[in-house]
């Protein structure tokens, strides 16, 4: 019976994105992640390549969003306990129309999108923002001082 109720809703699921695809193509931009739920989002990211876990030990976070041309680029942070005590935190980028764009691995949770920028609490000489601007996310970034790389 449950393997039925699971069938039904991805059922409905795809055809509601099929119907919301195929027929309104409003759903672009930062409002995108507003009707996001957190199953779909999961899909998206995984579906893109997300190399991470996704379970009772994870956690993801809204931050916040950038719109430009109408493709809204979703900023979320993720966070995952493993092993002894041990915690990964990672910025996850996710666009409206291409999906997961990849991940920085960072020292903290950003404090918000502020326009282009992912803004973070450090001071702005040892870096403190990340860039959004452009037409690709930026390989490498500098954060408190330290290097961080964009992954998949």
């Amino acid at each position: 019976m449950l393997n039925k109720l699971l069938l039904l809703s991805r059922c409905i699921f795809f055809v509601s994105s099929f119907f919301m695809i195929g027929c309104n193509a409003q759903s672009v931009g930062c409002k995108f992640f507003s009707e996001i739920e957190e199953a779909e989002l999961k899909e998206i990211i995984v579906k893109g390549g997300f190399s991470g876990e996704l379970n009772a030990s994870s956690s993801l976070k809204y931050v916040g969003c950038y719109e430009h041309e109408e493709n809204g680029l979703g900023v979320y942070f993720y966070e995952r306990e493993f092993g002894n005590a041990r915690l990964t935190q990672r910025l996850l980028v996710v666009s409206s129309k291409e999906g997961y764009l990849g991940m920085y691995a960072v020292p903290e949770s950003p404090e918000s999108v502020v326009g282009s920028e992912i803004k973070f609490s450090f001071p702005d000489d040892y870096g403190n923002h990340i860039s959004l601007k452009g037409d690709a996310l930026p390989k490498a970034v500098l954060l408190d001082g330290e290097e961080f790389e964009l992954f998949k």
